[in-house]
């Protein structure tokens, strides 16, 4: 059985006395400070939310960031693809168009003809 012992002339008391019997010496212990207690808390919780709020404004700012290069790189290549097509054409469209030079251009080089005749030759002979 818990007992609470007298400060003053030493007497064991029962745990829910508020007095001493013999002497009337108030035994009931010195609480905790609760407003210190409160206080701990609130700095406590202000330190989480400050945490909280610091890693949320570097990912939010690292993802401005982020969009912000992909946005300089688009209009670099947009500016890059309007260089090369200055008719204001589609993308495929212009494909189409480069890739009908081109093989404007391979039909014409006398190496690569006579190259491809020699080779439908070989595949005729081959049947």
């Amino acid at each position: 059985m818990n007992s609470i012992r007298c400060k003053q002339c030493g007497l064991s008391n029962f745990p829910d006395a508020l007095s001493c019997i013999r002497c009337g010496t108030s035994l009931s212990k010195a609480k905790p400070n609760s407003s210190q207690n409160r206080h701990i808390f609130s700095i406590l919780s202000l330190l989480i939310f400050a945490i909280v709020a610091a890693i949320v404004y570097y990912a939010v700012g690292g993802f401005e960031r982020s969009m912000d290069g992909i946005n300089a790189k688009e209009a670099n290549r947009s500016a890059a693809n309007a260089k090369d097509n200055p008719n204001g054409l589609s993308r495929s469209e212009y494909d189409r168009q480069r890739a009908s030079q081109f093989s404007t251009a391979i039909r014409n080089s006398n190496n690569l003809s006579e190259a491809q005749k020699h080779n439908q030759a070989i595949e005729n002979l081959a049947h």
